[in-house]
């Protein structure tokens, strides 16, 4: 789990970055792929995992944690460039990536993805004093939205702190 990241990062850090910068668009893209299936899989009825009154998407993949692990990857990367020049070609890729991410119902996904955010757009340079509140923002809002929809008495109790 940590091995991965890091050895990205370092070999993003090496002479031979740019001929790993050249598979990014093919590395979004699939992430964008598989984020659209798992997405289609609640309304056409085609798979995923039920769990606690949620439907956990899945894609392809044989749980939902393991999708969230794959998108929790690819979210940062794509968050950064939406943030970077290549806002207009990577924000909506970005956002369905992040919905995908967040269906998956893994809150290991989520905090990894937060985190991997964080780190990303700091080593990347995007963590500017007004950069750095959005990416704040992205983290917090996640609680934010899980403390209203805990409030509206419709909240999964596979998420709920409490439960016993």
């Amino acid at each position: 789990m940590i091995f991965e990241p890091v050895a990205v990062l370092l070999a993003a850090a090496t002479p031979c970055a740019a001929a790993l910068i050249s598979l990014w668009p093919a590395s979004f893209a699939a992430a964008t792929g598989t984020a659209i299936a798992a997405i289609a899989q609640g309304p056409l009825g085609l798979g995923g995992t039920p769990a606690e009154g949620v439907l956990r998407v899945q894609a392809w993949y044989p749980s939902a944690n393991h999708l969230a692990l794959m998108l929790g990857r690819a979210w940062p990367f794509l968050v950064a460039a939406a943030l970077g020049r290549l806002a207009l070609a990577v924000g909506l890729p970005a956002a369905i990536v992040g919905l995908a991410l967040v269906l998956t119902f893994s809150t290991g996904g989520w905090v990894g993805a937060a985190v991997g955010g964080l780190i990303v757009l700091a080593v990347m340079g995007k963590a500017a004093p007004g950069k750095l509140g959005w990416a704040v923002f992205a983290v917090a809002g996640p609680g934010s939205w899980s403390a209203a929809w805990r409030s509206s008495g419709s909240y999964p109790k596979r998420l709920n702190p409490l439960r016993s």
